[in-house]
């Protein structure tokens, strides 16, 4: 049996973002969420089975791959747009990070300004390489402030994830 790539607790919050307490999932028809997916070009359990539109999203969920799951998530939470209080519900900023982690990419999960691309693979290659270059020309001190600096992004981004606010030294 294969081990699902989201949590409880991240199926709950998907559950509350995308409002599947009742069976439902948003504001789509049977018709409309099998379009929805069809566009998406993804398969999905047909309404034929008996379930509701909810678990067969839950279903979809626990098998998906980890690309196909990112990719479902952001769309359906595109798909919901921006609701009035939005910006007070914790559960949203969970939802993009749930998105993030899978996606294995940086997405601001608040409107605090960021530094793009801080997390993300490319970032760090391009510091490593810059950091690379300055030992080879024998500039030590220049490869040092080169791997502070990525350092201190990272952790700069990490801690405001994590508490909300930077400390920005």
């Amino acid at each position: 049996m294969s081990r699902s790539i989201l949590s409880s607790t991240d199926l709950r919050i998907v559950e509350q973002v995308l409002d599947m307490g009742s069976g439902y999932v948003l504001d789509f028809s049977n018709r409309t969420f099998a379009e929805f997916f069809a566009d998406l070009d993804v398969e999905i359990e047909p309404e034929e089975a008996g379930l509701s539109k909810a678990k067969r999203l839950r279903a979809f969920l626990r098998s998906a791959s980890t690309a196909e799951c990112a990719r479902v998530l952001h769309a359906l939470l595109e798909y919901r747009g921006e609701h009035d209080g939005d910006d007070q519900l914790a559960s949203i900023d969970k939802y993009r990070g749930i998105v993030s982690r899978l996606e294995g990419v940086a997405v601001p999960l608040s409107d605090a300004p960021v530094t793009p691309d801080v997390l993300t693979l490319a970032y760090v290659r391009e510091l490593s390489e810059k950091a690379e270059r300055r030992l080879a020309a024998s500039d030590l001190e220049g490869a040092i402030t080169v791997s502070r600096t990525l350092v201190e992004a990272v952790l700069e981004q990490l801690e405001l994830r994590l508490t909300g606010v930077s400390s920005d030294r």
